[in-house]
């Protein structure tokens, strides 16, 4: 049986307040027919779900009409939802405002308005030239030569064929350079993706000798600019190079977008991109004093954006900001800086309508400071999210999220839980990863049979270092904690149950922190 589509659910969680009072408005001034009222009942039922059930929807809605064609009845609302956010967002940016231009053009040149709709072409070729929107270009042209064939008028003729030509050649430049450069972050992001650091260093090698990797100067459109700098940024980081060499390369694009003021909340998305990655990399370096200078600069600008410019993507940009900054005070087990960073950028959200979404790279950060803390319910909380949020694409973080809440009933004194992870562990490992791994394997025996035996803090040691011995003679081959992505060290938690000391001062003491 085929699956329904979420298509509509997911369209609908993803619009703003605003935008979803401007539909009902505008769904309600195009038409007042029952079926306008119909369709926004349906649309108010989606907005409600938590998670989309289309069975309830038709158990709500049976006796209503449209349900004898429920799959046209969504189509219908979506293409209506559609159309009010064109509207509603006609202006908000240079692609929007051409395409408004070149239809506009297109109406009046089809009532033989030919002054009026050249009036237009020009208001869309200054915006495209402007905002380096070249790839319009080619459309504005065919109407430029459309309107010239009809007037015919030969003082206009000359001067175009004289001038637009050579101009129609560098557009075609501008617009090759563009892709060229986007081309080879597309190539950048696959190296990134090979797991092999050999094969990593020998290819990246090469790759940075592209002649348009050499200087600034080979990329002559902003855009290519941006690449230019994000690829070499992200090249420097996986060739280990001298933090002072990446920093210099970077302060020159920070600097030049800040030379642009007038520009500057135009290009935020660029901006807040250039500071998360400066973030990133005092991070890694554990500065914790420069890495707090851009979290504070890149807080600072967002709250300075006029409200209708702190749209979904520069939100998102902020919070992808939080979250570097997060696990950079994380590297150096400062949970309470975490935490106070993540506190600050939620403040930013009541002004953009963008939803609180539950984001499992978060919710590991955040379940990692609860845990260094020994706020142990809040760090469950955390887990249970990951754990239950739908449709992730991660897959691996939520088997760490199982065995993070293996260990934290354990510091709760949940013993007689216990069994009942392990058995969902193995059963989402086989659906998952079609196996369970020997060192797996006994990780989940130890929680299932061993560790729900002790009875005191004095039996403990003896039980965790039988676990410890057994996991050193394993190959560390794990689905639950795999090394490259884990926040949370398992062989840290253990030793410090050996000890009998806390997990943070095993942790700081592992990253020589005081």
């Amino acid at each position: 049986m085929k699956t329904p589509s979420n298509e509509l659910f997911e369209l609908i969680r993803s619009m703003n307040g605003s935008e979803k009072r401007f539909f009902k408005l505008f769904s309600s001034h195009l038409s007042d027919t029952n079926d306008s009222k119909n369709y926004i009942k349906l649309f108010d039922a989606i907005a409600k779900q938590k998670r989309h059930d289309e069975k309830s929807l038709k158990n709500d809605f049976k006796n209503d009409p449209f349900l004898n064609n429920f799959s046209k009845s969504k189509n219908y609302l979506s293409d209506s939802i559609l159309k009010s956010l064109e509207v509603y967002h006609r202006h908000e940016n240079a692609d929007s405002i051409i395409q408004s231009e070149l239809r506009r053009a297109g109406i009046l040149f089809d009532k033989h308005l030919f002054d009026q709709a050249e009036k237009h072409i020009k208001k869309a070729k200054q915006t495209a030239l402007e905002h380096e929107k070249y790839n319009y270009l080619a459309a504005i042209s065919n109407w430029e030569i459309t309107l010239l064939e009809k007037d015919l008028n030969a003082k206009k003729i000359k001067a175009y064929l004289d001038i637009e030509t050579n101009k129609q050649a560098n557009y075609l430049n501008y617009i090759e350079n563009g892709l060229e450069y986007r081309r080879l972050s597309l190539q950048l992001n696959l190296l990134n993706q090979d797991r092999s650091q050999k094969k990593i260093s020998q290819k990246l090698s090469a790759f940075r000798k592209h002649k348009l990797l050499i200087s600034p100067d080979k990329a002559i459109t902003f855009s290519s600019l941006h690449y230019y700098y994000s690829i070499n940024f992200v090249c420097s980081l996986l060739s280990e190079e001298p933090v002072s060499k990446t920093y210099k390369k970077q302060r020159e694009w920070i600097e030049y977008l800040e030379r642009n003021k007038s520009r500057l909340v135009e290009r935020k998305s660029y901006y807040l991109m250039a500071l998360s990655y400066m973030i990133a990399l005092w991070g890694i370096n554990k500065n914790i004093t420069k890495m707090g200078y851009y979290f504070n600069k890149a807080i600072a600008f967002f709250n300075s954006l006029p409200v209708k410019e702190k749209d979904k993507d520069s939100f998102l940009k902020l919070r992808s900001i939080a979250n570097n900054y997060m696990s950079s005070h994380l590297r150096v087990c400062n949970a309470q800086k975490a935490l106070t960073a993540w506190e600050e950028m939620k403040k930013t959200s009541d002004h953009t309508g963008v939803k609180k979404e539950n984001d499992i790279l978060e919710q590991a950060n955040l379940f990692f400071a609860h845990f260094l803390l020994g706020q142990y319910r809040e760090a469950l909380q955390c887990a249970n999210t990951i754990i239950n949020t739908k449709d992730t694409g991660r897959i691996d973080i939520q088997h760490q999220a199982r065995l993070y809440a293996l260990v934290i009933h354990y510091e709760l004194g949940h013993l007689d839980v216990s069994p009942y992870i392990v058995k969902t562990i193995k059963k989402d490992l086989l659906k998952h990863a079609k196996k369970i791994t020997k060192y797996d394997a006994c990780i989940l025996y130890y929680f299932e049979k061993k560790i729900t035996m002790i009875a005191d803090k004095k039996s403990e040691p003896e039980i965790f270092n039988l676990l410890k011995t057994e996991l050193n003679l394993l190959p560390k081959k794990s689905l639950l904690y795999p090394a490259s992505e884990k926040m949370f060290d398992l062989s840290d938690w253990i030793q410090s149950k050996i000890e009998g000391r806390l997990y943070a001062d095993i942790v700081k003491e592992k990253a020589n922190v005081r």
